[in-house]
């Protein structure tokens, strides 16, 4: 689906039943969360949303260090993501708390992961 500023976010089943936007606005899915309860999109700023369509929030109202087309990875704790822009222009790397209220730069990069738990 398109609106007008854009595509808008959709689910849909695994056998491709029941495809929906969840979202009425414009918005680009940039990820799921691990447990599968949210989805991450970017519509200006970088917002959340119940796959259901409820409890839509903004998660960062400013993305860090320029990102325009976010790439990320959410710690496996849920306490951090990882947040790069999807360009080989990127600006690097950065670790965002889970409510926004700490940015780090870690260094030059465009493909967030987190190393699987070991042990």
């Amino acid at each position: 689906m398109f609106t007008s500023a854009g595509p808008a976010p959709y689910v849909v089943n695994a056998d491709g039943s029941d495809a929906g936007p969840i979202t009425e606005g414009f918005g680009v899915p940039v990820g799921w969360t691990p447990d599968g309860q949210v989805i991450v999109f970017r519509d200006g700023a970088l917002s959340a949303i119940a796959p259901d369509g409820s409890d839509e929030s903004v998660y960062l109202a400013e993305l860090p260090g320029g990102v325009t087309r976010p790439v990320l990875d959410r710690s496996p704790d849920g306490q951090w993501l990882a947040i790069s822009d999807a360009s080989t222009q990127g600006n690097g790397v950065f670790l965002v708390s889970a409510d926004g209220s700490k940015v780090f730069a870690i260094g030059p990069g465009v493909e967030p992961d987190w190393r699987p738990p070991t042990g």
